[in-house]
């Protein structure tokens, strides 16, 4: 929580110095549901009701949570999708992080054996697959579809099956590294600096200009190199947070 106010507020002080447009009342609304910062709250609230989730986990059997869990993405999606779109939010919501909650309890508990049988081949395969599927709706049914305009929401389930095989994947690999240890701690921070109210709407025009000037392997070129240059720049700046951090923390515990 710390770290997100603090890029609140150290970005408008960039941008009262630099002169850019300060949407006051968006900065302040950011850190509340469906705003740019979506993620935050969303995430704090599961934290809260994670203690009732693990006890419900807890008196339930494979066959109840699995019921659980059908029943959940069955309503989240539906609804979510093709009644009340803006009121799941496509799911930027708290309802999918206890859904995504619920599903790994459930992987790890009665799943682990069978999870680590299969090799990473396989579960890279698999998110490709998942990850192809809503493309080949699209392609079938037209982008105006009523099966596409969800193709791409994450409350789609072929959405939240090939990122439960994509972290799967990346749980069979090996390595350590203390650089990607350290950029790693500021990783969170590029997601504050990319969505921030103030740097977003910057963010946006430039990516859809490039989009239409440069098409093709031009574009993907330069959209690493904007994500590299954000990974940098919220690298950078996380650091005077970290130290601040460390000072309360020092002060508070001493």
């Amino acid at each position: 929580m710390f770290q997100s106010i603090y890029f609140l507020v150290f970005l408008i002080f960039i941008g009262v110095v630099f002169g850019l447009n300060i949407p006051v009342g968006e900065s302040v609304r950011s850190l509340y549901f469906g705003s740019t910062y979506w993620f935050i709250p969303c995430y704090l609230l599961l934290y809260v009701l994670s203690p009732i989730l693990n006890k419900y986990i807890e008196l339930s059997n494979e066959y109840e949570l699995r019921k659980m869990i059908g029943a959940l993405l069955v309503f989240e999606f539906l609804l979510g999708n093709y009644i009340d779109i803006s009121g799941f939010a496509g799911g930027y919501s708290t309802l999918s992080f206890v859904v995504l909650y619920l599903i790994a309890r459930y992987l790890r508990l009665y799943h682990i054996e069978r999870i680590n049988s299969y090799t990473k081949i396989t579960y890279l395969l698999l998110y490709v697959i998942f990850t192809f599927i809503p493309v080949l709706i699209v392609e079938v049914f037209g982008s105006n579809s009523i099966l596409s305009c969800t193709h791409l929401s994450y409350n789609n389930p072929f959405v939240i099956t090939a990122s439960i095989f994509f972290f799967l994947f990346f749980k069979k690999l090996h390595f350590s590294s203390k650089n990607i240890n350290v950029l790693g701690a500021s990783s969170f921070a590029v997601y504050l600096l990319q969505l921030h109210p103030i740097t977003e709407p910057y963010f946006k025009e430039y990516m859809f200009s490039m989009y239409k000037e440069h098409l093709g392997y031009n574009y993907i070129i330069i959209s690493f190199l904007v994500s590299l240059l954000l990974l940098i720049l919220g690298f950078i700046f996380d650091q005077p947070r970290k130290y601040i951090g460390n000072c309360i923390y020092n002060f508070v515990i001493k």
